[in-house]
């Protein structure tokens, strides 16, 4: 198996929306209620990632061309994490963290901040970030603010 982490191209966006949709339906459902999850699987649409492409760098982590997870950089802030709920606990997603934050420290980044959604907090603080805040988002619904010093 060949897996790799590549830029997000504009062909992407219907295989990564759909994966998207499929993380927040079985994977966020517990934490957030269904007005918030179908707002993120719209602004997630093939659509959006094509718009969101331009202002940010996003990724994609596929294994022999299956997309298992994505996640995007924009300045200082690492957004939108997702991996695909049959390949959780594989890694990946520590994998995606690592290679965006080698991405932020080549580009002078000296930490990155972001807001963890209720479902990945855990998984985050793991990581190193750290933070106190929560913040609710009337889109978004509840997310805790989280940084860490690269």
């Amino acid at each position: 198996m060949v897996t790799k982490i590549r830029p997000f191209m504009d062909n992407d966006a219907d295989l990564l929306s759909a994966l998207v949709g499929k993380t927040l339906t079985i994977s966020n459902c517990q934490d957030y209620p269904e007005e918030v999850l179908s707002f993120m699987m719209a602004y997630f649409s093939p659509q959006g990632l094509k718009k969101m492409a331009k202002d940010r760098s996003i990724y994609v982590m596929e294994e022999d061309g299956r997309l298992l997870g994505t996640i995007a950089r924009k300045e200082d802030h690492l957004l939108a994490l997702y991996v695909d709920p049959d390949a959780q606990g594989r890694g990946i997603g520590k994998a995606l963290v690592d290679f965006i934050e080698k991405d932020a420290k080549d580009h002078g980044i000296p930490s990155l901040q972001m807001d963890a959604s209720l479902t990945a907090e855990t998984f985050y603080r793991n990581l190193g970030y750290t933070g106190s805040e929560k913040e609710y988002d009337q889109h978004f619904g509840w997310a805790w603010r989280l940084s860490k010093t690269l």
